[in-house]
């Protein structure tokens, strides 16, 4: 139950976004009244959201730059809560390459602190069967 409402109000927010609304006044209310289906990391992250829109729509190449790179910074601060997929999609699009690098190292470092993944590929590419680094 928790996980379904936690989802709806992402969608909630996500749809606000799409409509070019200001993403801060929805969750400044659901961050009051609802803490535990809306938590600091997803007013970041649709604040992200939020700025790459802006940039996007931008015509100005400096404000455009200053947006990204605001964006990128709240990105990266939540890595572990982002979809990578659809922020590098994005990213990609606006050509915005260093970022796609960027957000991809960080969350690969919150969602795998101690390296393992690395430790298996170099157990693997040497030889080894992977299985000595798990």
């Amino acid at each position: 139950g928790a996980d379904v409402a936690r989802r709806l109000i992402n969608e909630l927010i996500a749809l606000y976004t799409d409509e070019q609304q200001v993403v801060d006044n929805v969750a400044d209310a659901l961050r009051h009244r609802c803490r535990s289906y809306f938590a600091e990391s997803d007013r970041v992250r649709f604040k992200a959201w939020e700025l790459v829109q802006r940039a996007r729509d931008t015509v100005d190449a400096f404000e455009r730059e200053r947006l990204l790179d605001k964006a990128l910074s709240r990105f990266v601060n939540v890595a572990e809560h982002v979809d990578v997929d659809a922020i590098t999609d994005t990213l990609l699009q606006l050509n915005e390459y260093q970022g796609v690098v960027d957000v991809c190292l960080a969350h690969a470092a919150r969602i795998d602190p101690t390296n393992r993944a690395l430790m298996y590929h170099w157990s693997a590419s040497s030889g080894g069967d992977g299985t000595a680094a798990a």
